[in-house]
């Protein structure tokens, strides 16, 4: 759902603590049938938000999860455990006053106990009686040999249907003496977001981090590069070079036991506590991602490409004895030709010309009616393209 904040109040609000100067303020209310879990969020809003779960009376409201900017891009996230029967009020408003376009998201999901079991042969096929809770999504699990931990074999994962419901594992009718289970499957770990942080003014003045997620970057100048996870989830990447075929994929998936750990990076972040980037400038990099959390299933990996180029230069001026080349890659070896033919970074192309800022002076008076063609070069970087301009 969303709205305007543009005219909601704060009168009265009890002023969640995780949310500096919290104002403009939206309710909603809930109250789960049975015991579960919720997640709700504000992704999506086009302003700085904050959001709080309280439970109690109007005038007296007691503070159950509040989030400030667990969402990325400034916007929040709570996931908290709700009992049945209680009346839940969700307040999502606006940092330091913030209004704007509110997008509020919101998911419950019931606690269904393990399901009970019955075995029904017909004939050699085991016809599996389940009683459970409905739309409670189960793990079906078999082994011939109880002495081993190890020998349990995964059937099926389904979302009961119904109650009672009548599962038949047909192929029963190809092992010996089996014995089945059942397993509440354990909730996701939320995936990780990977990103380059940007800097921008908070309402006291201050530049704080904000992570720019996504899954396939071009960048001209180095960046910091930082993993957003859940609190309280550990996380690891791998990370190398951009597969040409995705049939070659030789990076790692990373895992609990795989990969690297990065630094704890949050949203709101001064420069100085921000963690070192993950990586630092290559041409065509991939890295991979995932968190887990003990009790819960791990969350997907998640996969970003970045490519780290020089940028094409620019050719100012239309006289050959006084033009200029401007280079927004900082950094840049500039490498030229007169003949027409592409510039490299070594003899016979010339150069190399350093990139300045405001511009490379270049003067060739000495010809006529010629091509300058100019190209950047940077190290750990791919180079530009080849521009050209005829004088």
């Amino acid at each position: 759902m969303s709205q305007s904040t543009a005219d909601a109040t704060s009168v009265g609000y009890p002023g969640p603590g995780c949310v500096s100067g919290f104002g403009s303020g939206v309710w909603y209310k809930f109250t789960p049938d049975l015991n579960g879990q919720l997640v709700a969020d504000t992704m999506g809003s086009d302003f700085d938000t904050g959001l709080a779960v309280y439970i109690g009376l109007c005038n007296s409201l007691d503070l159950v999860a509040c989030d400030d900017d667990g969402g990325g891009n400034l916007s929040s996230k709570i996931i908290a455990s709700l009992v049945a029967g209680e009346m839940y009020y969700m307040l999502a408003g606006g940092y330091a006053g913030s209004t704007g376009n509110l997008a509020f998201h919101f998911a419950f999901t019931p606690t269904a106990p393990p399901a009970s079991l019955s075995i029904q042969m017909q004939g050699a096929v085991a016809g599996l009686a389940m009683n459970g809770s409905v739309k409670a999504v189960y793990e079906i699990e078999c082994s011939t040999n109880l002495n081993s931990t190890s020998d349990w074999s995964l059937l099926t994962t389904l979302s009961l249907p119904q109650s009672p419901y009548l599962f038949y594992d047909f192929s029963s009718t190809n092992r010996g003496m089996t014995f089945y289970r059942t397993r509440l499957q354990r909730p996701v770990v939320l995936a990780p977001q990977i990103g380059w942080v940007n800097f921008v003014k908070d309402s006291f003045g201050d530049y704080v981090s904000v992570l720019q997620p996504g899954t396939s970057f071009v960048f001209n100048n180095d960046v910091h590069i930082a993993i957003l996870a859940t609190d309280g989830a550990g996380t690891r990447f791998t990370f190398g070079p951009t597969p040409n075929n995705p049939l070659n994929d030789v990076i790692p998936n990373p895992s609990p036991n795989i990969g690297s750990t990065p630094g704890m990076y949050h949203n709101d972040l001064h420069l100085i506590d921000v963690p070192p980037s993950i990586i630092q400038p290559q041409p065509d990099v991939t890295i991979k991602a995932m968190s887990f959390q003990s009790g819960w299933r791990n969350s997907p990996i998640v996969v970003s490409r970045l490519q780290f180029r020089v940028a094409d230069p620019i050719i100012q001026g239309t006289n050959a004895a006084s033009f200029a080349v401007i280079e927004q890659t900082v950094s840049t070896q500039l490498w030229y030709t007169t003949d027409g033919t592409d510039p490299t970074n070594q003899a016979p192309s010339v150069g190399p010309v350093t990139g300045q800022a405001g511009g490379t002076s270049v003067s060739i008076s000495a010809l006529t009616n010629f091509t300058f063609k100019v190209r950047g070069f940077r190290d750990s970087y791919q180079p530009s393209g080849v521009v050209s301009q005829d004088f």
